[in-house]
């Protein structure tokens, strides 16, 4: 990591984010299970997610900020989760495996564009690392960057997931990739060739179009007209 980016950097020391009054109100509505799990795997300075939140802000040197909706997370999940306090756990599985896989790119120099990348769009929005958590529209979990959020949005995965660890990986990967503006998708280049081979397609019927028409023209015209007819357009096919 670049320590001309670093030393740029205005370091909180802050060991854990402070949820509004808003937040603390919702919490008390949640089920008990959901309320102690919370506290046990969320709010203690030595929990897994904390913990990991602590390194990433030592690492960057900025301030990282997530503050879960957890009145939302549990009411998108909970037909998936009979156990509540399951349900809570998976949830900051996720924000501390993101957590980690942000902290080793940011570890690593061979990625030092990238992480002064990510601190220009850190400091041209807000002064602090922003992470929204959000329920995913299916089943796989992902992550990006949003201006209109003021960072990064983590998707939980709309279902029962145990192994959040798995998708250390592709946490990576996605938050590589994030900062790449009109990058293809994986599928296009295969869509592309689809289309080609059909404008080429369309090419060489167009040029084969008038042979086609007159030998048309002629089957048709052996069948339905009368021999004089077939004879005229016989003739002109070679003009063609």
């Amino acid at each position: 990591m670049s320590s001309l980016s670093l030393a740029s950097s205005r370091i909180f020391l802050s060991s854990r984010s402070n949820p509004p009054s808003q937040t603390v109100a919702s919490i008390m509505s949640l089920p008990l299970k959901a309320k102690v799990s919370i506290r046990d795997n969320w709010e203690k300075p030595e929990c897994h997610a904390q913990e990991s939140m602590k390194k990433l802000k030592d690492v960057l040197g900025l301030e990282v900020r997530c503050e879960p909706q957890w009145q939302v997370l549990v009411s998108e999940l909970e037909s998936f989760w009979e156990d509540k306090g399951e349900l809570v756990s998976s949830v900051t599985s996720f924000i501390h495996v993101w957590f980690e896989a942000l902290t080793e790119l940011l570890d690593d120099e061979s990625h030092e564009a990238w992480t002064d990348t990510l601190l220009t769009k850190v400091r041209e929005l807000t002064s602090r690392l922003n992470l929204t958590v959000e329920v995913s529209e299916n089943q796989r979990p992902s992550t990006k960057w949003s201006n209109a959020q003021l960072g990064f949005i983590l998707y939980i995965p709309k279902g029962l997931t145990h192994q959040a660890v798995q998708y250390f990986g592709l946490f990576k990967e996605q938050l590589l990739e994030c900062f790449e503006e009109n990058r293809p998708s994986k599928t296009l280049p295969i869509h592309s060739t689809t289309g080609d081979e059909w404008a080429d397609v369309g090419a060489e019927d167009r040029e084969e179009e008038p042979q086609h028409h007159a030998e048309a023209w002629c089957t048709f015209s052996a069948s339905s007209l009368s021999p004089l007819r077939v004879h005229l357009v016989i003739k002109q096919e070679p003009e063609d």
